[in-house]
């Protein structure tokens, strides 16, 4: 490990630059330089997500949703851990895709046909696409969250509406330097970017009140070309191999309102961070090693683990998502030392520390929409991490509300009849063969979409959700 003070030091204190575009700015910040806990290695086996012949490559996953492109036949491919489903997007002939982002049940990617690069957003729900910012619009790298698409066209950071793909598209950087990376918070009213003239290269922000777009805000200084930013609603990550990283490239954090920012010091060169409800995942190449393995940080603990640790093989391009039962889930590209050839790999774990939650076994059909004004059965099981019915009279599973995906914006709640008194699951000893819960959901107030069921299971405070569809 790299000698470090284990009490917070202060590295340096610097003012805001402004970016080549004469960019708003934030005020001075402190950096701080903080040596983590490492707590082990977080266990379990990855699972293979594609080893197709050829390149599969930057997965990016939300939830249960992974999408990645296959740069031998030109598609985006998914998968749907919740279905265990396989899926491919459709593309005219003579078009490529790549570049995917996903968010819930929506996959952004930039399409190329002819000399044309055009945005598209993918709906798994309804297996339609709809073209965001023209034909045109040069678009490459996007952001998704909530309604907000962000992306890069030209040297700039768009950003578009999914509910409105034909309306007006906003230019959040419109400078001089050259701006990349765009990364959404998960309601969609903040974008975070890398922009750069240069060597020298910044971190910014712009934030939507509902209206309008701010002008970008300086959130960091990062000398390093490859800041990759990220954020999660609460914090920005990146990386940067500023004054301070005495062997590389290190993974930085700062809360997204502003303030200081925090240096992650581990030994090695430390790159490409994702970040989800505080926990950052991200690739850490060891002195004199010419391979990357994955790590995570919990910023709330200050501790980090080793996910994978495979000499021969480069770990790369990793995203993270944090489930509604709090466990962890990082996908990333993989490929020999031999080979420029990924493959693409999973891998879903409980932190230590963490009280492991039981897991939510489906026994419906999420994909199957019934029609407004009926009632939909939510069937489940309770299960554990090896898919044992740990369902129980003795455990109540209570309905707390509904949310639309698109959106989590509120949604009716309603049972039918008598069926479910108190908002609470009837359990059914015959359910799945040896017992489960049932939920006869209302949808005489739902107009067509797809929405979330959330409730809560015994005396856990812990919220899951399971999602249902209305045509």
């Amino acid at each position: 490990m790299r000698i470090r003070l284990l009490a917070i030091l202060v590295l340096v204190t610097l003012g805001a630059t402004v970016d080549a575009g004469s960019k708003a700015t934030s005020g001075a910040t402190a950096r701080y330089g903080i040596t983590p806990i490492y707590g082990g290695t977080v266990g379990g086996s990855p699972v293979v997500i594609d080893a197709l012949p050829g390149n599969q490559t930057d997965p990016h996953v939300s939830g249960d949703l992974v999408a990645y492109t296959d740069e031998t036949s030109g598609l985006i491919r998914y998968y749907d851990f919740l279905s265990a489903t396989y899926g491919a997007i459709a593309q005219p002939s003579g078009s490529t895709d790549q570049l995917s982002n996903v968010d819930s049940f929506h996959i952004a990617f930039a399409r190329k046909t002819g000399p044309n690069r055009a945005l598209q957003v993918f709906d798994v729900t309804t297996f339609s696409t709809v073209q965001v910012g023209g034909d045109n619009s040069g678009a490459f790298s996007s952001a998704l969250g909530g309604d907000t698409v962000a992306f890069v066209s030209g040297d700039d950071i768009k950003v578009g509406h999914i509910s409105n793909p034909s309306g007006p598209i906003t230019n959040l950087s419109n400078s001089a330097a050259v701006d990349l990376s765009p990364a959404a918070s998960p309601d969609g009213h903040t974008v975070v970017w890398q922009a750069c003239s240069g060597s020298l290269c910044w971190v910014l922000k712009s934030v939507f009140n509902g209206i309008s777009w701010s002008p970008a805000i300086t959130m960091a200084n990062a000398p390093a070309v490859n800041t990759s930013p990220d954020t999660d609603g609460t914090n920005i990550a990146y990386d940067s191999d500023r004054a301070g990283s005495v062997d590389g490239s290190d993974i930085y954090f700062q809360p997204l309102s502003g303030g200081a920012d925090t240096q992650i010091a581990i030994d090695g060169a430390q790159r490409n961070p994702s970040i989800s409800q505080g926990i950052i995942a991200f690739e850490s190449t060891a002195v004199g090693a010419s391979s990357a393995d994955l790590f995570v940080y919990e910023i709330s603990t200050n501790t980090y683990y080793q996910v994978t640790n495979t000499p021969g093989l480069d770990e790369q391009l990793s995203d993270i998502t944090v489930l509604p039962d709090g466990r962890v889930r990082v996908v990333w590209a993989s490929h020999p030392d031999t080979s420029s050839d990924n493959d693409i790999f999973a891998l879903t774990f409980t932190l230590p520390h963490q009280q492991p939650s039981v897991q939510i076994c489906l026994l419906y059909d999420p994909l199957v929409a019934k029609k407004s004004g009926t009632a939909y059965p939510i069937k489940l099981q309770l299960c554990d991490a090896n898919g044992l019915n740990l369902s129980s009279p003795s455990i109540v599973v209570h309905a707390t509300g509904v949310t639309l995906a698109s959106t989590n914006a509120p949604g009716p709640l309603d049972d039918t009849g008598n069926a479910n008194p108190d908002f609470d699951f009837r359990f059914d000893a015959a359910l799945g063969g040896t017992g489960g819960y049932i939920f006869n959901l209302s949808l005489r107030s739902f107009s067509t979409g797809t929405y979330n069921l959330n409730f809560t299971a015994g005396a856990n405070p812990a919220i899951h959700s399971v999602r249902f569809a209305v045509k």
